[in-house]
């Protein structure tokens, strides 16, 4: 089902789907001068969101709620991925890369995420049933990433800036971290994709 209607995620389990893709973007309640904030997800634009171009959800699932949830459900003899971007003209909040630490925290806060800095080349499917990999799209290039962090990166754009790109680039390798470590390592694994389609 489109993951872009008010289809649930538990919905579109049952239907057979193990691969999702959460866009997120900053949730903000309160008042002005007692704002709280958590990593929210971007459904399509449903969640109403304040104006301007730096946009707040102000209502909505929360990224950790949608983790759980799809943690929840994956069974002993199967795994799932969860690729996870920041949507367009979000606001941000603790710097351009909150959003991807708030996905790392959440991820080392839930045991059925898998701990992708054992992941290699060599991993087999049976090493990562029960478990769900998260992988953050960075779109851009790798600065930094969260020291530990148990998820995979990547940079596939979603914007093309020039038409040619994808031509002659298909595939896009998969890095990882390191404990302590906040420069990426690839993985030695790679996945094709074309524009924003992940496969």
């Amino acid at each position: 089902s489109d993951s872009q209607t008010n289809t649930s995620l538990k919905e579109q389990y049952d239907k057979g789907a193990r691969a999702f893709h959460i866009d997120t973007r900053w949730k903000r309640t309160g008042s002005y001068g007692n704002y709280e904030y958590e990593l929210g997800v971007a459904i399509g634009g449903s969640y109403n969101t304040t104006s301007g171009d730096n946009k707040y959800m102000t209502a909505g699932p929360t990224f950790v709620e949608a983790l759980n949830t799809i943690t929840q459900n994956v069974k002993s003899d199967e795994y799932m991925v969860l690729m996870c971007t920041f949507a367009q003209n979000s606001a941000e909040y603790n710097g351009a890369d909150g959003w991807m630490n708030a996905i790392s925290t959440a991820c080392a806060n839930n045991d059925l995420v898998y701990d992708a800095k054992n992941l290699t080349s060599s991993t087999l499917v049976g090493d990562v049933l029960n478990k769900v990999l998260v992988i953050i799209n960075m779109e851009g290039e790798f600065a930094s990433i969260p020291s530990g962090s148990k998820c995979l990166f990547i940079n596939a754009p979603m914007t093309i800036a020039n038409a040619d790109e994808f031509k002659t680039n298909l595939s896009t390798s998969i890095y990882k971290g390191a404990d302590n470590v906040t420069k990426p390592t690839e993985s030695g694994i790679s996945i094709y994709n074309s524009h924003a389609q992940i496969s």
